[in-house]
């Protein structure tokens, strides 16, 4: 894998350079090599991924890296989860050796908790090359099951990403300095830690100690941050600061994981009149992003379709086919081979062609003058914070928390994003909604929970969700 090749060369070169800077302390290459070299050793030599606590700090990142050297996966555990959810990431994913940054063990199955409290100092350390086929990291996204969906990403997938990220352009090089906002569950951090490490270059984290609008725009300023791969919404965040905003040194802005508006885009413009800024699109399961579209200077010739800005055209090693029904497909070397145990209904996302694999992405794109455009979803999936919520997967919280009663989750569009309530058909006392939410991760949990009985049904008899959202809005005012 010429990345890992590429990361090995810049952790043995760069030894003083700093490496990140995350609760307002650098961690140099140097730092790097000592933390893998110390904990090397203590990771199995099986073909079981490795699970990883994900805490914002040093240690953590540093075994993210400890896994790829050593030709492992690693799979992010979030401690916030509810513990249900983390025992099925762990089961699913068949995890055999947990690192916990704390040592706490606090997460389902201590049992299994790869500590060393006062690891020994060691550069001594190998670069492990794995093959295309071996996984580099399983990231789980909301499923139609009522289970995390676990979808694994392999070396050369990654290596296909990251060949078609450097032949994007960009000019980039070891003084760069990157944002990183995403938590380690979310795969564009992925993006945000590996091409700064590919580079020698350096990677930013935000002090989540601070209100997160303020802790961002601070990251970016303070830090002189060159590149910032971001969430569109972001923008809306940082608005009342726009004219505020001075970043001189930002050259690129990538928004990605929403639709990015052209009103977002004009705030943006206007606050950073000189970066560059590009459209990026693609799901987990074809490797963190897989088109480009670069706003031109002049937004009056941006491409776009209902205030939608254009997602561009595909990378270098991606193919993009839209289905009889409009839906994008997304092939070539970024696309995963399937899902982790998947159903017969998850299999059916893949499909071969043309000797090129592919993965039904449920949006609906339309292709003009070389160009693609995305137009929404073609199922219940939404997008909150950049992360993909199966609206079936909260009514199957509801299902647990209030059993034997039918429920249906309505997602509400607010000038604050997406809202979720959860509707029960019942003329009964209704769960409280921590009750709910705890089986939910915190991007997942619902705003409000009514009664509506009997639902409203269609002329096919199904349940029509227009009539129930009229009927939800109508009690709440």
């Amino acid at each position: 894998m010429r990345f890992l090749q590429s990361i090995e060369t810049q952790i043995r070169s760069h030894a003083e350079k700093p490496w990140c800077f995350i609760h307002g302390k650098h961690h140099s290459y140097a730092d790097l090599s000592v933390f893998i070299g110390a904990h090397q050793s203590e990771i199995s030599q099986s073909a079981k991924p490795i699970g990883v606590v994900i805490r914002n700090d040093f240690e953590t990142y540093a075994a993210l890296i400890t896994c790829w050297i050593s030709g492992k996966a690693y799979v992010p555990l979030n401690p916030e989860y509810p513990k249900e959810r983390l025992k099925d990431i762990i089961e699913a994913s068949n995890i055999q050796q947990i690192f916990d940054s704390k040592g706490t063990g606090l997460i389902a199955f201590p049992e299994l908790l790869l500590v060393k409290k006062h690891p020994t100092p060691n550069s001594d350390w190998k670069l492990f090359t794995p093959q295309s086929s071996d996984w580099a990291y399983i990231l789980f996204t909301s499923g139609t099951t009522g289970k995390p969906k676990g979808v694994p990403i392999g070396f050369g997938n990654l290596e296909a990403f990251f060949d078609g990220f450097f032949a994007l352009g960009y000019d980039l090089n070891s003084q760069d300095r990157f944002l990183n906002m995403f938590e380690l569950s979310f795969d564009l951090s992925v993006m945000s830690f590996g091409v700064p490490s590919i580079l020698g270059a350096s990677f930013y984290v935000p002090q989540q100690n601070l209100v997160k609008p303020l802790a961002l725009y601070d990251a970016l300023e303070s830090n002189d941050i060159t590149f910032a791969l971001m969430v569109p919404s972001v923008v809306e965040m940082l608005a009342p600061y726009a004219d505020e905003l001075d970043l001189p040194h930002l050259k690129v802005s990538q928004f990605c994981g929403e639709a990015l508006k052209l009103s977002q885009l004009k705030v943006w413009k206007q606050a950073c009149p000189q970066t560059q800024i590009d459209n990026v699109y693609g799901p987990t399961e074809a490797t963190i992003y897989c088109t480009r579209y670069t706003v031109p200077k002049d937004l009056d010739e941006c491409l776009h379709k209902n205030g939608i800005v254009c997602i561009g055209t595909a990378m270098k090693h991606v193919s993009l086919w839209m289905d009889p029904n409009f839906e994008l497909c997304l092939g070539g070397l970024q696309t995963t081979e399937g899902y982790l145990q998947a159903t017969a209904d998850q299999k059916s996302k893949f499909f071969e062609m043309n000797q090129t694999w592919f993965y039904k992405s449920g949006d609906i794109a339309s292709y003009s003058e070389g160009y693609f455009y995305c137009h929404g979803r073609s199922d219940d999936q939404i997008k909150i914070q950049g992360y993909r919520v199966e609206l079936s997967e909260i009514e199957f919280a509801g299902n647990k928390a209030f059993p034997d009663v039918l429920n249906k989750c309505l997602a509400l569009q607010t000038e604050m994003g997406w809202e979720l309530h959860l509707v029960f058909d019942t003329d009964q006392t209704l769960p409280p909604i921590q009750q709910i939410n705890a089986f939910l991760p915190d991007y997942m949990h619902i705003k409000q929970v009514h009664a509506s009985h009997p639902f409203p049904l269609n002329d096919n008899g199904k349940i029509d969700k227009k009539q129930l959202t009229m009927n939800v809005l109508g009690a709440s005012t």
